[in-house]
C-alpha cells in the first residue's frame, strides 16, 4: 500500500477511491476544510446542549461561561498554529507525533476514532 504524504505512522495507509476524490470538496488540511469541520463538529452538538446549559447556568453566569470558553478556544487554535508553523507540520496529526511521540499520535486517533463513533452512535 502506498501510504499518504506525512503520515509514515498513521492508522490509515489505503489509496482514496475514486469515489472519494469525487466527493472531496476542500484539499487535505486546508483551512476551509478545517473551518466546516470543526463547524460540523461543535455546531450539531452546541443547538442542543446550549441553551440548556444556559439555562442550568443562569443567563448571566452561562454568558460568561460561554464568552470564557469562546477566549480559550481562540487561544488554543492560535497556539496550535504557531506551532505548527514552527515545526513545519501541516497536519494536527503530525503536529502531535513532533511534539509528544508516537503514543500521544495513536492515543489521538484513538481518540478521534471514539468521537466519529460516538457520533455515528448517538
Amino acid at each position: 500500500h502506498d501510504h499518504p504524504p506525512n503520515h509514515r505512522f498513521s492508522l490509515c495507509c489505503c489509496k482514496k477511491s475514486n469515489i472519494a476524490a469525487k466527493f472531496q470538496f476542500f484539499p487535505q488540511g486546508s483551512r476551509s476544510g478545517a473551518v466546516v469541520n470543526i463547524c460540523s463538529a461543535t455546531l450539531g452538538v452546541g443547538v442542543l446542549a446550549l441553551p440548556y446549559a444556559i439555562k442550568s447556568a443562569g443567563l448571566v453566569v452561562g454568558l460568561l461561561l460561554l464568552f470564557g470558553a469562546s477566549i480559550l478556544t481562540i487561544c488554543s487554535i492560535d497556539w496550535i498554529t504557531k506551532a505548527m508553523h514552527r515545526t513545519g507540520c501541516t497536519t494536527y496529526d503530525d503536529l502531535t507525533y513532533a511534539i509528544c511521540g508516537t503514543v500521544a499520535r495513536y492515543t489521538l486517533e484513538f481518540l478521534n476514532f471514539v468521537f466519529c463513533f460516538g457520533g455515528s452512535v448517538a
